[in-house]
């Protein structure tokens, strides 16, 4: 049940950083947090990572409901080891996160700059840790499924 919570609060997280930025932000107008280092700055999306497959809406969408439909598909046999557990809630608010304003807006709001890296979110930091939290399951030895 925990981690329906913890999903649910990273989601939330992320929707509301999204819709703060996007009502309060104007485009181009970068408020520096950490000179140089970080800052935030409104940027809209219309591919993924990088602005791979920009204007390709249905087939990112698509792309959506199939990791959904993996997700959903193997919950019941995923192990919860201690690094598939921490990962879980992060995968599933990183792939609601962006998938909500694909399918609500058509693209993705980003806003965190970070010195020359390209702008992100919430959900992309959630799918980045995923990542992470996998590697360390197979480094640790985390068996994946029953």
């Amino acid at each position: 049940m925990h981690l329906f919570f913890s999903f649910l609060l990273l989601l939330f997280l992320d929707q509301f950083s999204k819709v703060m930025v996007f009502t309060s932000y104007s485009f181009f107008n970068e408020v520096i947090i950490i000179d140089p280092l970080l800052s935030f700055q409104l940027a809209i999306n219309y591919g993924a990572a990088w602005g791979f497959f920009e204007n390709q809406r249905w087939l990112l969408m698509s792309a959506h409901v199939l990791a959904l439909g993996f997700i959903v598909y193997f919950w019941p046999v995923l192990r919860r080891g201690r690094w598939t557990s921490l990962s879980l809630p992060f995968l599933l608010a990183g792939v609601f996160g962006n998938g909500i304003d694909r399918f609500r807006l058509g693209f993705v709001i980003d806003f965190i700059k970070i010195d020359s890296f390209p702008i992100f979110n919430f959900a992309d930091i959630y799918l980045t840790l995923t990542a992470f939290f996998f590697l360390m399951a197979m480094w640790k030895g985390d068996e994946f499924f029953r």
